[in-house]
């Protein structure tokens, strides 16, 4: 690698990503955002449960969507229509870190930071979670559009849990303490 601030310089991108790419927003929201959003559920989870490594959870939040600093936020229903297009995708991002100097452990990492164990599974979790908070915050200021969407992501994270059914106390406690419930 390079004598340069390249992981700083990957992680610098992240507050030029707009998320929820096409939606009217009344607060739009960045990457960034979302990820720090996300480490304090995890951290919410850690404090109570004590049984997954933070640490761990911690990193692959920040890494779990370093891919939208390569692509942008591409909304799910067009990123995830195919698997052909799923995985040029993937290969398009993997070739890019490497051609920045990225070692291999961290580019798979990154794309496969959803899926590395109880950790993984954290990280889907409150992925999802942190979306569905920010549509329901949404929703409390009036934007009748996220409506469909708050719907829709409450279903994928239902489908989540009904698949993952290790995850459903921790959904129960988040649900617990969040007071947008």
């Amino acid at each position: 690698m390079e004598s340069k601030l390249t992981y700083y310089s990957l992680f610098s991108r992240l507050k030029f990503v707009t998320r929820f790419s096409g939606e009217n927003l009344i607060q739009p929201e960045r990457l960034e955002s979302h990820i720090l959003e996300m480490i304090g559920l995890s951290m919410d989870l850690w404090y109570k449960f004590k049984d997954f490594d933070l640490n761990k959870s911690i990193y692959l939040i920040c890494i779990h969507d370093i891919d939208e600093t390569v692509t942008v936020d591409i909304p799910r229903p067009f990123k995830y229509f195919s698997d052909k297009f799923r995985k040029l995708l993937n290969k398009t991002t993997h070739d890019y870190l490497v051609s920045e100097g990225f070692d291999e452990e961290f580019v798979n990492d990154v794309q496969s930071a959803k899926s590395q164990g109880k950790e993984g599974k954290i990280v889907s979790l409150v992925d999802i979670y942190q979306v569905v908070k920010k549509l329901k915050r949404e929703v409390a200021l009036g934007n009748s559009l996220a409506k469909y969407k708050l719907t829709e992501s409450n279903r994928y994270l239902n489908e989540m849990i009904s698949k993952n059914s290790d995850l459903k106390n921790y959904l129960q406690y988040l649900d617990s303490i969040d007071e947008l419930n």
